[in-house]
């Protein structure tokens, strides 16, 4: 009796571990989808933060420079009304230290409101 069921249960388990076999080529395959979805997700994080990073760096030295470009039109204003001589100016021109110092303020400045 027990070796009329026995074709069936090889025929069952033949049918069973072809079909685990199937699942288990499935779950690589999504495994290794995952672990490339994965490492594009980390490129891309680092791309937005370089990205961050530069577009920070930027808005700094634009401020430097609207800064520097506010002063030199105050300048150039003040000596074409008279009230600020040639020499003068062109002192303010030669002190590279002066401007300096004045970037250094601003970027402090800049660094306590942001």
């Amino acid at each position: 009796n027990s070796q009329l069921y026995l074709p069936c249960n090889v025929k069952l388990m033949t049918f069973l571990a072809d079909r685990l076999l199937q699942y288990q080529k499935r779950f690589e395959e999504l495994h290794q989808q995952t672990g490339a979805v994965h490492t594009e997700t980390k490129q891309f994080y680092s791309l937005f933060n370089n990205l961050s990073d530069t577009k920070t760096y930027l808005e700094k030295h634009l401020i430097r420079l609207n800064s520097i470009n506010e002063n030199f039109v105050k300048a150039i204003v003040t000596l074409r009304t008279g009230s600020c001589s040639y020499s003068s100016l062109n002192s303010w021109l030669r002190e590279p230290s002066r401007v300096r110092s004045g970037l250094r303020r601003s970027e402090r400045i800049q660094g306590q409101q942001g």
